[in-house]
């Protein structure tokens, strides 16, 4: 919620005096799957372990908030949203960091953490309630991972924070009370041995229950989100992490709109 907090004040800093913008303040569980497969080496990489194998599959109640700023063409979304995986399982291709090993077959105790704190700022180009937007963001993962041995204790792992700089497409309609929309997000780019993919892709239909579509309105929402990370890349110490992961799912949120 810091990170959140900070840009928000630096979005504000900005803001022309002569006027102020709309702000939607929202706060949402979103009931997130994973799917995938990682990977942990520190040369060729030999295989992968799914997260089912890791017994990292399990849905989980994930919190999140998001502040909106709108004023005339700009359009400015700051959101933070964290979860937390833990399970066991077996491994079907070890996992090494040059120092500690974990053999195929082991039983291991895993756990998976997750960090997404995004901005992003598109330009509308319709006119009236409607809104179609282009524009740019970032997104800062915070990914963690640790394994450890049931029968050696060893334990393997990773901790790694990417800045990923995205371009995105957004899109709302209005219908009286009702309103449909959301955005997608994504880039992919191969730098210095380094490789990722990414796509953030939020969609929504909201109800304003009170103030209709006007400022001052008070809104439920239903939604889906959807997060696909490929990353692969050498961490801060000696490992290679290779990472295809999904995670997917509904959410349910209330907004304030001021």
């Amino acid at each position: 919620m810091e990170l959140t907090t900070k840009l928000s004040l630096l979005a504000l800093a900005f803001l022309p005096s002569c006027f102020a913008p709309a702000i939607d303040g929202t706060a949402r569980y979103t009931q997130l799957s994973p799917d995938g497969s990682l990977g942990i080496s520190t040369a060729a990489l030999v295989g992968s372990n799914s997260l089912g194998e890791l017994g990292l599959d399990d849905e989980e109640s994930i919190p999140g908030a998001m502040v909106d700023f709108q004023w005339l063409g700009p359009h400015l979304s700051v959101s933070t949203q964290s979860g937390s995986w833990s399970g066991t399982g077996v491994l079907s291709a070890p996992f090494t960091d040059g120092t500690n090993t974990i053999p195929i077959g082991a039983n291991v105790d895993s756990e998976l953490d997750l960090d997404i704190h995004s901005a992003i700022v598109t330009w509308d180009f319709l006119p009236g309630d409607a809104e179609l937007g282009l524009g740019f963001g970032v997104d800062m993962l915070d990914m963690q991972g640790s394994f450890r041995d049931q029968g050696t204790l060893q334990v393997i792992n990773f901790d790694e924070s990417l800045p990923l700089p995205m371009l995105a497409v957004r899109a709302n309609v209005h219908v009286g009370s009702i309103e449909l929309g959301g955005h997608i997000a994504g880039f992919s780019i191969d730098y210095d041995g380094n490789e990722a993919e990414f796509i953030d892709m939020d969609v929504m239909g909201r109800y304003h229950f009170i103030g209709g579509s006007t400022h001052a309105s008070g809104s439920i929402m239903l939604g889906f989100r959807s997060i696909t990370l490929d990353v692969d890349y050498e961490g801060d110490g000696s490992e290679r992490v290779v990472a295809d992961l999904d995670f997917t799912g509904p959410f349910i949120g209330a907004q304030l709109s001021f």
